[in-house]
């Protein structure tokens, strides 16, 4: 599989983000999750995951600050904002999906780390 062949309004998205991201001056979830979202379906038509529905699907069940992935397909995380953790620790309802997610993909659940 070779590289990707974005479209035009897809590689200025990307170009548009990155710009976004690096001004930012405070964290602003719904900037990254609207870039991060995005980032995720532009990239589902060049390297195609089978459930990523299911997982944009869940991810709306959840608590979490938004969703991310590679864009090889072979990882997605689910981002929390570390103080909102810390006070409200993580929903049992988070973890039942993870678990299932985990199940599903037959692949453990990777320790997350903090930015």
């Amino acid at each position: 599989m070779g590289q990707p062949k974005y479209t035009k309004s897809e590689l200025n998205f990307f170009n548009h983000s990155i710009l976004k991201l690096s001004s930012q001056k405070i964290y602003e979830k719904n900037l990254i999750n609207k870039i991060s979202k995005r980032s995720l379906l532009i990239n589902q038509k060049h390297v195609p995951k089978k459930k990523l529905d299911y997982l944009l699907n869940v991810e709306k069940k959840m608590s979490n600050d938004f969703i991310i992935g590679a864009h090889s397909g072979t990882m997605i995380g689910f981002a929390y904002n570390y103080n909102k953790l810390l006070k409200n620790k993580m929903k049992k309802i988070d973890l039942k999906i993870l678990n299932k997610i985990s199940s599903l993909y037959k692949t453990p659940i990777k320790k997350y780390f903090y930015v």
